[in-house]
């Protein structure tokens, strides 16, 4: 109880307050619907709106080999919940010791360190040891400790309920039409520009902006040609952005290139981000650069299109 007590209590919380608990990653539409109702519930109830959240997925505590990749970092997703209005975001670090936490010492430690007056339960929200803080459980616990419990139910898109799970399945298939729809925005990720190995520049005509690999925190789409929207220092590009190895050089290190269109300017150091708009086609290996180049236009001038009907 102390360590989720500590992390608490940073927050100097004196307000009476509405929570919701769990990962939120993605920040997808049954989130977005999930949140609003945090703000109505709170709004309604004189409380402050309150978010506990956690820095990384907790199923990967009990086993460290999943390979469960976010789909917004802590930043983007604290971001994202303080744009919808909720008053505090709290990440909190998933440990061993706060894993074991009985869900009655859970709430007890929110209630002393954060004046938890309300608590707003997804369709799937179990909360404590063993996930045994269920919906009812919740209920019964708030009125010996006096907070009330409010059920939301699911939001289904396409009959189909959205979830983390199948965004992250259609971001690594590069479906960004689907991932768009369950986001209600572009799916992006965002990292510091390197120096490449030039080949965009020197050999095809088209230089790109190479991120750090190690810089980028969430998921990466399927390997392929994306038309993108390129963000950096405030201002929005459209650019065409390459995932994958390089076939036609034999590159054996993966890379994320984005030629951005009708720009010139050095970008080594800075950090970018990277929206992706459609899925173009998959990379190919060419014959020669020839092929390449005349293929790259072709993307090139593709994209330019798909922008112009967009606009």
């Amino acid at each position: 109880m102390d360590e989720l007590r500590t992390q608490l209590d940073s927050y100097n919380i004196h307000q009476n307050t509405i929570f919701s608990i769990g990962m939120f990653d993605g920040i997808h539409l049954g989130h977005q619907h999930l949140l609003n109702q945090v703000c109505k519930i709170a709004k309604e109830n004189s409380c402050k709106s309150g978010i506990i959240t956690f820095t990384d997925h907790p199923r990967k505590l009990f086993d460290p080999s999943l390979d469960i990749s976010l789909i917004t970092s802590v930043n983007q997703k604290k971001s994202f919940i303080e744009n919808m209005g909720i008053d505090f975001v709290i990440p909190i670090d998933f440990t061993k010791s706060i894993s074991e936490l009985t869900f009655e010492q859970f709430i007890t430690t929110i209630i002393d360190s954060a004046n938890l007056k309300g608590l707003v339960l997804g369709p799937d929200t179990a909360i404590g040891y063993k996930r045994q803080g269920t919906p009812d459980k919740l209920e019964k616990l708030g009125d010996e400790l006096d907070y009330k419990v409010f059920n939301i139910d699911q939001l289904n898109f396409n009959n189909k309920r959205v979830s983390s799970s199948l965004l992250r399945q259609a971001i690594s298939e590069g479906d960004m039409d689907l991932s768009t729809q369950y986001l209600g925005r572009n799916y992006s990720i965002s990292g510091n520009v390197i120096k490449g190995k030039g080949i965009g520049n020197t050999i095809l005509g088209y230089p790109t902006a190479n991120l750090d690999m190690s810089s980028v925190e969430t998921i990466i789409p399927a390997n392929g040609i994306y038309a993108t929207k390129v963000k950096l220092d405030g201002r929005e590009f459209i650019g065409a952005t390459s995932i994958g190895y390089n076939p036609t050089f034999n590159n054996k290190e993966k890379s994320i290139e984005s030629f951005i269109i009708d720009f010139n300017e050095n970008l080594y150091g800075k950090d970018i981000e990277i929206n992706f708009v459609k899925w173009i086609r998959a990379e190919e290996s060419f014959d020669n650069t020839v092929e390449l180049q005349k293929q790259m236009t072709d993307d090139i001038n593709q994209i330019k299109q798909l922008f112009k009907g967009i606009n």
